[in-house]
């Protein structure tokens, strides 16, 4: 978007306006203009009236500021699209050493580890879940009232 500032019979064309410069503006007019530089539109809201090589200037400004966005934006996507790339490839590298490592071994681990039936008839160290006295429904000593206790 372009827009011209009328002072002391001078006129200033500003690109890319702020919302200040917006406000001080005497007109606006906006090109619309692809990556191959062809002008597909334009559109001049009210304000004041400008000439005909004023709107050719602007869109000269308009078609080269166009072209250096069309090219900044390519450059990111091509930046973003290798990033991506890369990205696949490092997971696709955990996939492949996964695979190199063998899902058989990992199966033979599994299998050796005892079952839970087997783990609840060993004798370990561990905590016994089906204790009693470790369940959450049993009441703990210390709510139990001492009085009932006395008689």
């Amino acid at each position: 978007m372009l827009l011209w500032i009328i002072h002391d019979q001078m006129m200033v064309l500003v690109g890319d306006c702020s919302d200040r410069e917006e406000g001080a503006a005497d007109g606006l007019i906006s090109f619309s203009i692809n990556g191959h530089k062809e002008l597909c539109a334009i559109h001049k809201p009210g304000g004041v009236s400008i000439s005909v090589p004023v709107i050719l200037q602007a869109s000269a400004l308009a078609s080269s500021r166009a072209s250096m966005l069309h090219q900044l934006l390519a450059e990111s996507l091509r930046t973003l699209e290798e990033r991506v790339k890369a990205d696949r490839l490092a997971r696709l590298e955990v996939l492949r050493k996964v695979h190199q490592l063998g899902l058989r071994s990992i199966i033979k681990k599994a299998e050796s580890l005892p079952s839970a039936n087997e783990k609840n008839k060993s004798t370990s160290v561990g905590v016994d879940r089906d204790d009693p006295m470790l369940a959450w429904g049993t009441p703990h000593s210390s709510h139990i009232n001492q009085d009932s206790l006395k008689s």
